[in-house]
C-alpha cells in the first residue's frame, strides 16, 4: 500500500524529510526489511511512535464533557499545532504501514488452516469421532453423524485398563434432546443458551478464534483415515485466548475449551483443503488431558430421527 504524506508549504525543510528523520530516530535499522508484526523490533518501534506522537497532557479524558457539548464552538488549533498533528499522524501512519506490510499477506500456515476451517464450517453433513482423555486414564469416545445443527452420537467411557464402563446415545433435533441408556429414554427441550453449536461450525469458530493470536507452524505430515494430511500446530497467545473466551459455550464445550487459559496447543491436520483432525492439548493440571476430533464422510446421506423407543 502506498502511503500518502501531506505536502509541506515551508521552504526550509520539506515535511517529508522531517518525517524521514523522525522515522530514522525511531528505527535505527530503517534500511532493513520491515519487521514482522509482533516481533520485539516491531513492538519497540510501535511503542516509540506512540510515545512520540501522544504527549500525556494531550490524551483524551473520557470523564470530561465533549468540547462541543451545549452548543460550544469548536476550538481552532493554531498553525503550529496543525503542523505537529500532521507530522505526528504521518509518523503513526508510517508505523502502521509496517504492520500492513508485515501482515497484509497471512503466513502460509495460518492461511492454510483458516481456509480449511472455513471449508469445514460450510459442510452440511458429515461424521465425526471425538475422543477425550483424562489424567486418571479414562477415555470418553463419541461416534457421531451430523446434518447441520442436528446430530446423533453414541458415547462410551473406558477405564484405564480399556474396559468399557458405560454407553449412551444422544440425539439432537432442533431444540429437542434425547438421552438414551440401556433402561431409559429421557427427552428435554433446551433453550438457545443451552444448545450445542453445530459441530462443524463450532470447529471452524474455535480455529478462527485461535488464529487471531499466536504462533502457527507447519508441523510435519501424517495420515488421517488413509488420507495424506499436513499437520499444523497453533500455540494461542493472550489475544487468541481472549477470542476463544468470547465464543458461545455451545461451541467451546465440544473441545472442553471453557477455560482457554488451560490450552497448551491446538494441532490441525488438513487434507484436500479440509480439516480432518483437531487435537487440543491442555496443560498438566487441567481436568482433561486432550480432546481429539476426526472428521470424515463429508456429504454423506445423514438423516437424524428421534430414538425408535420414543
Amino acid at each position: 500500500m502506498r502511503l500518502m504524506t501531506p505536502q509541506c508549504t515551508r521552504k526550509d525543510t520539506p515535511m517529508g524529510d522531517r518525517i524521514d528523520e523522525r522515522l530514522a530516530a525511531l528505527d535505527p535499522a530503517l534500511g532493513d526489511p520491515p519487521p514482522h508484526a509482533g516481533s520485539d523490533r516491531f513492538r519497540l518501534i510501535q511503542e516509540k511512535a506512540m510515545q512520540t506522537t501522544t504527549a500525556p497532557a494531550e490524551r483524551h479524558d473520557r470523564t470530561k464533557r465533549h468540547p462541543l457539548a451545549d452548543g460550544a464552538r469548536p476550538l481552532r488549533p493554531g498553525r503550529r499545532r496543525l503542523l505537529q498533528l500532521g507530522a505526528a499522524a504521518a509518523v503513526t501512519i508510517a508505523a502502521a504501514g509496517l504492520l500492513v506490510t508485515a501482515s497484509e499477506t497471512p503466513p502460509a500456515a495460518a492461511a492454510a488452516v483458516q481456509e480449511a476451517a472455513e471449508n469445514l464450517g460450510a459442510v452440511e453433513t458429515h461424521r465425526a469421532t471425538l475422543v477425550q482423555t483424562y489424567p486418571n486414564g479414562e477415555v470418553w469416545t463419541f461416534e457421531g453423524e451430523f446434518a447441520g445443527a442436528d446430530g446423533r452420537q453414541v458415547g462410551t467411557t473406558r477405564g484405564p485398563d480399556g474396559t468399557e464402563t458405560s454407553r449412551w446415545e444422544i440425539v439432537v433435533i432442533g431444540d429437542s434432546t434425547w438421552m438414551v441408556t440401556d433402561d431409559d429414554v429421557h427427552q428435554e427441550t433446551l433453550g438457545p443458551d443451552e444448545q450445542l453449536a453445530p459441530f462443524a461450525e463450532a470447529s471452524e469458530a474455535v480455529l478462527t478464534a485461535a488464529l487471531e493470536g499466536g504462533d502457527v507452524q507447519e508441523f510435519g505430515s501424517g495420515q488421517v483415515r488413509g488420507l495424506d494430511a499436513t499437520r499444523y500446530r497453533i500455540r494461542p497467545d493472550e489475544q487468541g485466548r481472549r477470542a476463544l473466551t468470547a465464543l458461545a459455550p455451545g461451541a467451546l464445550s465440544w473441545f472442553a475449551l471453557e477455560d482457554p487459559s488451560a490450552v497448551d496447543s491446538i494441532e490441525v491436520w488438513v487434507a484436500d483443503d479440509l480439516v480432518r483432525r483437531i487435537q487440543v492439548t491442555f496443560i498438566g493440571d487441567h481436568f482433561m488431558s486432550s480432546s481429539t476430533a476426526e472428521f470424515y464422510d463429508f456429504g454423506a446421506d445423514v438423516t437424524i430421527e428421534p430414538p425408535a423407543s420414543t
